[in-house]
């Protein structure tokens, strides 16, 4: 007897094909409906006037509006029945009969885990959109509660004329710092520093050759030459100043002089409340210099202009002259006079300007504006 011919040919499709095609019909009979009651709709919304009913124009844009989302929903009901429309030419290309021994391309397990597959991706990005969702409308109510901030008064800097000091007047040293302002004591500080290494000179004194640039003394005259490096560490390890500056120096090894820094204490001055009150020190100071030919030097960190500004308004109603200088740190520096340092290094001299250089001219030392 010969081999019966297998009747399997595949996957029977024709009941999913019934069902398909009666969605698209369902859906077309839907789309025909929907854009009748609409065009319906408009022409006779179009043709009576809403005011007779009642009818605000608010109404109307709604309608308007929704008429809209209606024409969208028809343009993807569209796309939808294009879609199954070429989803049942393919199906129908799959069930047209085939040789006996073909194979389907896909198995029914292997279609049952694709569509698992896309399930899942869909589930995953549906929940990345409600939370992306979630996060907008938590920006906006951050957005809502958070204040505008307001740009404060802008603050007006003047810059000094070119004005010199007056003559034989005596200078006020003020250091405005951490929006404080304070009274500095430059010739008192210099003399504490300068008594402090004199009277430590038998710890401090340089011991050995003395520098080369060491000048020949007058008769009767002794010159004494520090280490650097110990003036240095003794100021680090011992409080040198008053009440309200605390004194470090610094030297170099080239030079014979050495720059004393004077640096407030973080509470010591007067705020803008205090130097209001006409019983502070700031004002204090200032009737007294009225009194007086004295000028006052204002030395201002970056973070004190306004009580700076705040200090100058005072000293104006004392018609005492007044100029500023701005540093870049809350401190001050200064040379530090009749203390020599000993020079380790000598310095290479410095080649003179080609003949016919004109020289700059220096500043003056001390301006007031």
């Amino acid at each position: 007897m010969g081999r019966r011919k297998s009747s399997s040919i595949g996957m029977n499709l024709d009941s999913l094909l019934d069902t398909l095609t009666n969605v698209v019909g369902f859906l077309v009979i839907v789309m025909v409906l929907m854009n009748l009651g609409a065009r319906e709709a408009v022409d006779r919304i179009r043709a009576i006037n809403p005011e007779v009913f009642g009818i605000r124009q608010e109404d109307v844009d709604r309608n308007q509006s929704q008429l809209l989302q209606r024409q969208a929903l028809l343009e993807e009901l569209r796309r939808q029945i294009n879609a199954l429309t070429l989803e049942i030419k393919k199906l129908q290309e799959i069930q047209k009969p085939t040789k006996p021994t073909a194979t389907p391309k896909m198995s029914a397990t292997e279609a049952r885990r694709l569509i698992d597959q896309r399930q899942k991706q869909i589930q995953q990005l549906e929940q990345k959109f409600a939370a992306t969702i979630e996060e907008i409308a938590r920006l906006k109510a951050l957005l809502e509660r958070t204040p505008i901030p307001i740009a404060g008064p802008s603050t007006e800097i003047s810059v000094p004329d070119p004005k010199l000091a007056p003559t034989n007047a005596v200078p006020i040293w003020f250091l405005c710092h951490r929006n404080r302002v304070t009274l500095m004591d430059l010739d008192g500080l210099q003399q504490t520093a300068g008594r402090t290494i004199n009277t430590m000179k038998g710890v401090l004194q340089h011991r050995g050759t003395p520098s080369k640039s060491l000048p020949k003394p007058k008769k009767g005259e002794t010159i004494i030459e520090f280490d650097g490096p110990k003036v240095e560490d003794y100021f680090k390890r011992t409080p040198v100043g008053n009440q309200l500056f605390r004194l470090s120096v610094r030297t170099a090894p080239d030079r014979t002089s050495a720059t004393l820094v004077m640096a407030p204490y973080p509470n010591a001055g007067e705020t803008i409340d205090d130097i209001n009150k006409p019983n502070s020190i700031f004002q204090t100071l200032l009737r007294r210099a009225a009194m007086g030919n004295h000028y006052a030097r204002f030395i201002v960190s970056p973070d004190s202009f306004p009580v700076y500004l705040r200090a100058r308004t005072i000293i104006d109603g004392y018609k005492i002259p007044a100029g500023w200088e701005i540093v870049s740190t809350p401190e001050y520096s200064a040379t530090l006079a009749n203390v020599r340092i000993y020079q380790r290094v000598i310095p290479k001299p410095v080649p003179p300007p080609p003949p016919g250089t004109p020289q700059p001219k220096r500043p003056p030392a001390f301006v007031i504006d």
